[in-house]
């Protein structure tokens, strides 16, 4: 299946004082924008939240890297229960599964 989502690397980037995003470069010093997060408006609460945000944006990052292993995984998991008991498959490759589904549908 061919993956529908922005092709490239994806990296946090700081789009601008008030907006942390997740981007992948399309050309040496231009970003294409993914994903992106406001800021908090007043010091405190950006302190507050800065790591939470700063983690977000590193997880939404790594997304295609993670769906892309998970599905080596599923895949090479699911072949060797082909030949044996499919009802004895451990219930997380089947989670992985619902979750490359949820991914890309």
């Amino acid at each position: 299946m061919k993956s529908k989502h922005t092709k490239g690397i994806w990296k946090p980037l700081h789009v601008s004082g008030v907006c942390m995003g997740v981007g992948s470069e399309v050309a040496t010093g231009y970003s294409q924008v993914i994903a992106n997060s406001i800021l908090p408006d007043n010091d405190e609460q950006y302190k507050e939240e800065k790591e939470e945000i700063e983690a977000n944006m590193q997880l939404i990052a790594a997304a295609p890297e993670l769906l892309e292993a998970l599905k080596n995984i599923v895949k090479s998991a699911t072949s060797d229960w082909n030949s044996k008991d499919a009802a004895s498959m451990p219930d997380y490759i089947e989670q992985g599964a619902k979750a490359i589904k949820k991914a890309t549908e």
